[in-house]
């Protein structure tokens, strides 16, 4: 009878050895993981999808391509909120660029912060910067940089389609290769 409590005890001291080293390996992975994180805080009032382009080669001629991208959908709120994208494994890219929704209601939108972080290195950007490192699609995007705005608008002729570019290789991108 006794036996059975220490048979018993011993298995569960294992099984818990067992599920820590688990769970170590996994911390260690998420860790090592070849990932970028996008991370742009802003305040949009309306539900919409935001979408990030990125390029991997340095052509600036070449076209950004649906299958190099990230779409996220979220609720419109008052409250600045986290829009995160987080890139393909072993995606390393060159250019960036940043669709500000589809919804063609969409009011003025408050950049807050842009962060880029690859492993456990973080670029930040805040507020009024990120128009010096994106260059707006002026067709259909207006901004002021003194409130941090992005103001999209509906062409004439119906068209509706914000973004903002990244030159070749911005500082915040490079963070992968920095030590």
């Amino acid at each position: 009878m006794m036996k059975t409590p220490k048979i018993i005890f011993t298995l569960l001291l294992a099984l818990s050895i067992v599920s820590c080293k688990d769970d170590q390996k996994k911390e260690t992975k998420d860790v090592e993981k070849n990932q970028y994180k996008i991370t742009l805080n802003a305040i949009v009032k309306k539900d919409d999808t935001f979408q990030v382009y990125y390029k991997e080669s340095n052509d600036d001629k070449a076209p950004f391509e649906e299958k190099n991208s990230v779409r996220i959908d979220f609720k419109g709120s008052e409250a600045a909120q986290d829009i995160v994208f987080n890139l393909p494994e072993d995606a390393y890219p060159t250019y960036l660029r940043i669709d500000f929704g589809s919804n063609k209601e969409q009011s003025e939108i408050i950049v807050n912060q842009f962060k880029v972080a690859f492993q456990e290195k973080v670029f930040t950007i805040k507020g009024q910067q990120f128009f010096d490192y994106f260059i707006a699609e002026k067709a259909f995007i207006k901004f002021d940089k003194a409130t941090s705005k992005a103001i999209p608008f509906v062409t004439t002729d119906g068209n509706y389609d914000p973004m903002f570019f990244s030159e070749a290789t911005p500082a915040f991108l490079s963070i992968a290769v920095q030590s």
